[in-house]
């Protein structure tokens, strides 16, 4: 359910900070197992502007000058998305102790699911660095087994 900044953030004051710590590692954990597939968008695209034959723009990706791969729906809602569509909640995927990836078999069912999503929408492209992530932000609970959701 997508909220309003102010209701999101009178609701996360109600939870223990263990756990919004413990849901801040799944959501970092959840960002880096896409990663793979946003490298291989931007090789792509790279590829293909190499192709064509504009080999400024092959440049530009190639370096990162004032480019990243976003998600034409925000990642927050592909998670929200996910965890709803396979009935689980945040605290159902492992993380692994010490780190911010994934356990398996999450980390496969996860990176699968965003694979086949960002097939079938076209959810990934290039575009500005100094607009990434100026777009409004977008406040999605994630469901909770132990506090509803948050």
């Amino acid at each position: 359910m997508l909220l309003d900044k102010g209701t999101f953030q009178k609701r996360r004051k109600t939870i223990p900070k263990h756990a919004l710590e413990a849901q801040a590692r799944f959501k970092k954990a959840m960002r880096n197992a896409t990663s793979s597939e946003t490298h291989e968008f931007r090789f792509d695209q790279i590829v293909a502007a190499a192709i064509s034959g504009d080999m400024k723009r092959a440049g530009l990706y190639r370096f990162r000058q004032g480019w990243d791969v976003s998600h034409r729906e925000p990642l927050s809602s592909l998670i929200h998305t996910y965890l709803r569509q396979n009935d689980i909640c945040w605290e159902d995927m492992t993380v692994r102790a010490g780190t911010c990836w994934l356990a398996e078999p999450h980390l496969s069912r996860w990176q699968n699911w965003h694979r086949s999503y960002t097939e079938k929408h076209d959810n990934l492209f290039l575009q500005p660095k100094d607009l990434n992530r100026r777009e409004p932000r977008m406040y999605f609970d994630l469901p909770s087994r132990e506090f509803g959701s948050f």
